[in-house]
This record gives C-alpha cells, structure tokens and sequence, in this order.
C-alpha cells in the first residue's frame, strides 16, 4: 500500500472520526451503558480522556429517544466540548450560554439571550431532538417560562388579516424597541404599510408588507445590506423578554423545559457539583440563584451517565473505557514528529483530524515527503498516519485499537482563532430599500440621471396608498418612483469629491453620457478581449509543487486559517501551478 493510500484509511485504521463512534457504540460494555438508559437509569463511564469524552456522548447520543442535554462544569468548556461533538456527529450541537454577569437587567439584543431563548426553542421541536451543551452556571440561571414564552409567540401567515395598529402596539408590550432601521434583535420599525421587526432568538429580520390589513408578503433579510433573504408563506416569532415588560418575571430552569424522553450526560459529576457551589459564592446575592444541589436533583430525574477520566466506585452500570491521554508536543516541526514517533507502542498508528481540506492535502504531502526520509523514525512514522476531518480540542489513545487520534493544531502547537467575519456595506448598488438613504444623498435614476432624495411621501397609486421616493432633478423638478420600483435608483458614487450637476428630467444630455459609457464599456471588453486571448497565446511561468520547506514554513505558522482563507491559499497554489497567467484578485 502506497502512502497515498495509506493517509486515506485502511481496514486497521479509521479514515473518519464516525468511525470511532461506530467501534465504540459495537463495545459489549458500551451497550449495556445504553440499555440501562434506555430503561430509564443511570450509568457512568470512565476513562473519557482529551475528547474522546465528546467521543462516547456522540456513541451515546445515537440512542437517545429525543434530546441529548451536556452539562459541563466550567463555562469556558462549552464551545470546545460542543466543536468536539460536531466533529463526531458531523452536526453542530445547540449551545445553551451562561450570562456572564447575572442580573434582571437583561438586554433582548445580547447575543447570550438569544442563544439562550433558540435552545428552548430546538428543545420544543420533538421532529428533530437537539443535542444541547450548556454548564452548570447556565442551568442554575433561570429562564423565561413555558406560559410566558406561549403568550409570547405569534404566527404570521401571508393573506390573512392582521391589524397593523395592533401589531404595533403587541411589539411595544413585548418590550421591542422602536427605531428607524432595525440592526439589532430586540428592535422593530415602521414605513407606511411595512412593519420589519427582529425577533431575539432569529437568525434575520423579518419585514412584513401590508396591504391595509391583509399580510401582503412576508420576507426576512439582511439588517445589514436589506437584501432580501428568503420569501416565507408564514412565520412564528417568539418575542419574550429576559425580565417581561412590566409584570412579574415568571421563571424556571431548563431542566424543567426538558422534554420527556431526554437523556442526560454529565462530565466530571464532582467538578460539576464544586464549580456550581463556588458560582454561587461569588454572587452578591446568592439567593438570585437556585442551588447547584437543585438543579442536579432535576437532571439526574432524567435517565442520566456520567462521563469522567478517572474511574470512581458506582453501583450504576459502568464501561471502563480503554483510554489514555498522550503529552502534548512541542517544538520544530521534525522534533514534534520524533516525540510522537517516540511515543507510539508497537504496531500503533495514528489518525489526525484536520480542521480543513487545505490542511489535510498539505499534511498529506508533507507526509508523503518524509515517506522517504533518511531519518528513519520519521520516515517509519509517515506510514502509520492516517488523515481525516474534523475539529478537535484534546487528542487520546485508543489502548485496544492500538490507535492515537490527534488534532493538527495539536500537533503543531497552533492556537485556533474564530474571528467572527464583519459585513461590510457596499454603497456603489442598486438601492434594496429606501432604508439606505438619508434626505440630501445623491442618487442615479437609470432613465433620467443624477437627482437628489428629498424624503419619502405617501401617493395614491392604483387605487391604494404607497410610498414613493422623491427625487429632485434640475429646475427643482420633483420625481417621484414608487418603492416597487426602488431597483431602479441606486447611490451616486463619484470618481472625486466634487458634486456633480443634478440631471435634466427629458433632455438628452443623460442619454448621450450613457451611450459614451456604453462606446467605453464596449472598447474596454474589445481590449480585454484581446488582452486575454494574448494571455493565453503565451504561456506564463508554471510554479512546481510545495517543496518539504514550504510545507514546514506553512506548517510553522502559529495560527489555524479560517475557512476562507484555507480556501483562498489552495486556489492562488493551483493557479501558480498553471501555466496560464493568474488572474486573480484577493
């Protein structure tokens, strides 16, 4: 078997983490653990180390009738154990946040409240029963209650009657706030028969179009750029509030918003029980929270397991796992390759979960390099790796599989940045809501040129009121285009800071400018044209495949690359590969 095929899978080795799930969920000891759920009790397993915890929750997880609740003891292991578990059921968990600082001053627009409110909503969903990772600090703070969050909730369907003045009023009792644009969950506004609202726990606005009372249209869209989303026939919002508006909060916990038939895993049950007493203690007013002993006793009426690396006397059904953590490696890039060389008992192997496409090709070839190393260790060690994908946070030994599961970035001693990707607005386009322009902006009207916006203005068209932008062009001359037709306006975006003439409405100056654009336009692709077609006469330089030195430089580098990165760098490295010219822009 060639190397190649080697860090592709064989029979002795998994070629996917799903693999591992499979083995596991096979083990004699690992199905009693099953069954004693399934017969609505309890059991433990230990010798959960690194992820390989994350690891027998996804085994787990198969068998639930309905939803699968992770408790873990710190806040900050939420994210890691949730990305773990994704890369094992190749389906992201639902995360149930903890407020950082507890309080009943919550703001609707806080990313935690909405995280928060979307969990007990995937909860309500018995067709498709979540997997939710949460802490114990989140499962102690309270949550808006089943009633409250019932008289909360409204469906909207396209050509039934709604009453706008009343709907207006509902948000306002709901606690939304009122602004010209909506940006932020928790914010609502108005144009005329156009009510666009952002519920906290949606992903996007909504934008309701009204035609007197009859729901018109229902759209979501962007907050950002206002395009248009998706076209829905009818939609449910949730617009409860972290403290309600004005009544008495009515609360419970999580545990009791569970659904009949949920399982329970908890990870490391001491820790878990320490951290919620110390949670408390750090409050200055302790009673604000209900007790970590509370919450575990409604957890554990659930049938629940209990995940932890060292093993504890348990009269529960119990499957010792057969696994070891491993060190971590440290180092140049060849040195990290001998310890974990060094490290491997005979005949074990290792699997290495890359994070992204471009990662595993570059590991492969790396490894396909040292195949033939005059190191021998190394050149040995090649031809035991297998790669696959997938994101984990802590590498483990698999003692009865003779195998050693590994991440890249572990590997390598990197540091996994998530930054999350800003939406940036772009000015030069067509306008997709008069939500875009502020009075006095420049605008082009594709028929009559360069006008102003002076406002928006009510004007009966067709038998109904609709709003109409006003545009003035020369001589004051007001124009005003329906805002059915705004694609036909777009902002004035100049070459200088110089203000250009407003247009003539009728005269030809704005026809001949366009038909000279349209000369340029048709010049300049003649140009490219013939600029291409030189391009592809003459062959540029073709660049050769990374070398063993540019693998170690990449590999050298501190930071994992985010997906549109990865996938930037792996087009620019086929396109230097090529002999046409690149073209390309970043």
């Amino acid at each position: 078997m060639t190397v190649e095929e080697n860090l592709q899978g064989s029979d002795a080795s998994p070629a996917d983490l799903r693999q591992l799930v499979n083995d596991l969920g096979r083990d004699e000891r690992f199905v009693d653990v099953v069954r004693a759920l399934s017969r609505g009790e309890s059991a433990t397993v230990d010798g959960a180390w690194g992820s390989s915890c994350a690891l027998a929750l996804a085994a787990i997880s198969r068998e639930r009738p309905s939803a699968l609740v992770v408790v873990t003891p710190r806040v900050g292991e939420v994210e890691a154990l949730a990305a773990d578990l994704g890369a094992f059921t190749h389906a992201p968990p639902v995360v149930f946040p903890a407020w950082e600082t507890f309080s009943e001053e919550q703001d609707t627009s806080d990313p935690v409240f909405a995280a928060r409110l979307k969990a007990l909503s995937a909860l309500e969903r018995p067709s498709n029963p979540p997997i939710v990772v949460t802490s114990i600090a989140a499962l102690m703070q309270p949550v808006p209650s089943r009633a409250q969050r019932a008289a909360a909730t409204r469906r909207f369907v396209t050509g039934e009657e709604n009453d706008p003045e009343e709907l207006l009023e509902w948000l306002v009792a709901r606690g939304l706030e009122p602004t010209t644009a909506v940006a932020l969950p928790g914010e609502f506004s108005r144009h005329g028969g156009i009510i666009d609202l952002f519920a906290p726990d949606a992903d996007d606005p909504v934008r309701l179009e009204f035609f007197g009372d009859e729901i018109d249209s229902i759209r979501t869209f962007d907050a950002e750029t206002q395009r248009q989303l998706e076209v829905c026939d009818s939609i449910e919002l949730c617009l409860v509030e972290p403290t309600g508006s004005g009544e008495v909060l009515e609360s419970e916990l999580l545990v009791e918003s569970l659904p009949e038939g949920t399982w329970v895993g908890l990870v490391e049950l001491a820790d878990l029980k320490r951290e919620g007493q110390e949670v408390r203690e750090r409050l200055e007013r302790p009673e604000d929270l209900v007790g970590v002993d509370e919450v575990l006793e409604g957890l554990t009426e659930f049938p629940s397991v209990v995940v932890a690396a060292l093993s504890a006397a348990s009269m529960e059904t119990t499957c010792h796992l057969s696994i070891e953590s491993i060190e971590r490696f440290g180092g140049p890039r060849t040195r990290v390759l001998e310890e974990l060389q060094e490290t491997l008992g005979p005949d074990e192997r290792v699997l290495v979960a890359c994070h992204n496409e471009a990662e595993q090709n570059r590991l492969a070839v790396m490894l396909s390099e040292l195949a033939g190393s005059e190191t021998d260790g190394v050149g040995r060690l090649a031809g035991k790796v297998t790669l696959c994908r997938g994101r984990l946070s802590r590498g483990f030994r698999l003692v009865p599989q003779r195998l050693v599961v590994l991440s890249d970035n572990e590997l390598f001693t990197r540091t996994e940045v998530r930054p999350q990707a800003k939406k940036t607005r772009r000015d030069a386009r067509a306008i997709d809501s008069f939500l875009d322009l502020e009075p006095g902006n420049l605008v082009v009207h594709l028929a009559h040129g360069i006008g102003r916006y002076r406002g928006l203005k009510l004007l009966d068209r067709h038998g109904h009121a609709e709003e109409h932008l006003s545009v003035e062009f020369r001589d004051r001359v007001q124009l005003f285009v329906p805002v059915s037709l705004i694609h036909l306006v777009q902002k004035y975006v100049g070459p200088s800071k110089t203000t250009p003439e407003l247009s003539k409405v009728g005269g030809k100056t704005w026809d001949r400018k366009k038909k000279r654009v349209a000369e340029a336009v048709n010049d300049l692709a003649a140009d490219m044209l013939r600029l291409q077609a030189a391009r592809e006469a003459q062959p540029g330089l073709c660049h050769p495949e990374d070398s063993h030195w540019q693998s170690e430089f990449a590999l050298a580098f501190p930071y994992t690359e985010t997906p549109d990165q990865a996938e930037a760098i792996g087009a620019v490295a086929i396109d230097m590969r090529r002999s046409r010219p690149m073209d390309r822009l970043l």
